[in-house]
């Protein structure tokens, strides 16, 4: 019975060591703060490898593509609160991502696997993807309304939103 015991308490063990280095294997999600306020316009880094979006008119749906699983994120018609991820190829839903806010602009870091929305209402949203169907709301930051044009660094993961006539920046360092 001794024996039973200690195989017991080394399988826990085992699985704790495996647990542990698994959830260690995922980037820690960091949140966002406003860092600062800059006159128009974009600052002069803000060029190539930035990945930007203009903010969706009225009657746009904002878009947003995973090229390496081949997905496609998309906010209406109907219903901007409500985010669909489709396979690119076969047009399927995947999965649905419900919000408190429309979403006007959406862009998908595939580097941290993040996907950025924003709310002309105010909020920028930011989901991990953890799979292909499997999507974990991180952040609901509130920011600026009426905003213009989203961008984000993904060198420095640093977001950049022009709206009222300056340029927000907001960080997770």
């Amino acid at each position: 019975m001794e024996k039973i015991y200690k195989i017991l308490v080394v399988f826990a063990l085992l699985m704790l060591v495996i647990t542990y280095s698994i959830r260690a294997r995922e980037r820690r999600f960091r949140e966002y703060f406003f860092s600062k306020r800059l006159p128009p316009p974009f600052p002069v880094e803000l060029g190539l490898g930035f990945l930007s979006v203009r903010v969706a008119g009225q009657d746009e749906y904002p878009q947003a593509e995973d090229l390496e699983n081949e997905l496609s994120f998309s906010a209406g018609p109907g219903d901007k609160r409500l985010l669909s991820v489709s396979d690119q190829r076969t047009g399927d839903p995947v999965a649905e991502i419900a919000f408190d806010e429309s979403s006007d602009a959406l862009i998908f870091d595939p580097a941290t696997r993040l996907l950025y929305s924003y709310s002309s209402a105010g909020a920028l949203t930011v989901i991990r993807q953890s799979g292909r169907n499997s999507y974990k709301i991180m952040q609901r930051l509130l920011i600026p309304r009426e905003g213009h044009a989203l961008a984000l660094d993904p060198q420095t993961s640093r977001i950049y939103l022009s709206a009222g006539g300056y340029v927000f920046v907001y960080v997770n360092e």
